[in-house]
């Protein structure tokens, strides 16, 4: 079975759906996310060892920190990606948007103003793990990722966010 960084309960205290969350939906795109993304920005050996320590609970104070940036943008990247599934539902009239009892015909523009939003938030946290990786190069002997100086846009330090 996969190591899962997203557990249900961390997506039901960070996600911004409000409403009641099916782990169902969000499964696959975890393990999807967590492929697709981290594989090119830290490294398969990386990521695998960063799983690994993660799972056993053995991770330093900076592989912990950087956990908290990754978790954050694969959950921007999850939920951008369940957007339809969570937000409009399909029903006999189509897609609609639900509020309380009431349904309407939701704009497709709509949707995509949220995909939108949310991978902007995602290329954000992605910008913070790649600054904390350079500014923290000497802690991360397996990183072989895409990062590089001038691709972050970070100006400001936030390292001790969620700690």
């Amino acid at each position: 079975m996969a190591i899962l960084l997203l557990s249900e309960e961390y997506i039901r205290q960070n996600a911004t759906g409000s409403e009641v969350i099916d782990y169902r939906v969000y499964y696959p795109h975890i393990i999807a996310c967590q492929d697709l993304y981290l594989d090119d920005l830290i490294g398969i050996d990386f990521k695998n060892s960063l799983l690994s320590k993660y799972e056993n609970q053995t991770l330093n104070p900076f592989e912990e920190q950087l956990m908290i940036y990754i978790k954050q943008m694969l959950l921007k990247r999850v939920e951008a990606s369940t957007n339809d599934f969570l937000t409009y539902r399909g029903r006999s009239k189509g897609v609609q948007t639900s509020s309380g009892n009431d349904s309407t015909t939701a704009q497709r523009q709509d949707v995509g103003a949220i995909y939108n939003l949310l991978n902007e938030y995602a290329d954000k946290y992605r910008d913070y793990v790649c600054k904390y990786i350079i500014k923290n190069k000497s802690e991360f002997p397996l990183y072989e990722g895409s990062c590089s100086d001038g691709e972050c846009e970070v100006e400001f330090d936030i390292y001790t966010y969620g700690l």
